[in-house]
């Protein structure tokens, strides 16, 4: 895959809760594509960690997308509709191995597994 965009409604509860929105892990990397909402909302692509500096983890709904590219690494996040910020060189020129295994809520250690 060289491009990839995950959007969904997410609120924590109680307010700080940590859960892994998305996992996709293939054989290759288990972080392949991975939305965590930490401290601030997270991407990873590939094992490379990108921070957002938006924190969804306050008990409030949220719909968030994040999106990125294979063709010079652009990426952007989204907050209820609205950009929230953008960039690009993040694994810019890689692909996302096709063939794993897509979790909600729960990241993988190991394809399809924690």
């Amino acid at each position: 895959m060289a491009a990839v965009t995950a959007c969904l409604w997410v609120k924590t509860s109680p307010p700080g809760t940590k859960a892994t929105l998305v996992s996709y892990a293939a054989s290759t990397h288990d972080n392949e594509f991975v939305m965590d909402p930490a401290a601030s909302l997270m991407l990873y692509v590939k094992g490379t960690q990108l921070s957002a500096d938006l924190n969804v983890a306050d008990g409030q709904w949220h719909h968030v997308c994040a999106t990125w590219s294979s063709n010079g690494g652009n990426w952007a996040y989204y907050d209820n509709g609205a950009v929230f910020r953008t960039g690009s060189g993040l694994r810019s020129g890689d692909t996302i191995t096709g063939g794993g295994i897509i979790t909600l809520g729960q990241e993988q250690d190991k394809v399809g597994g924690n």
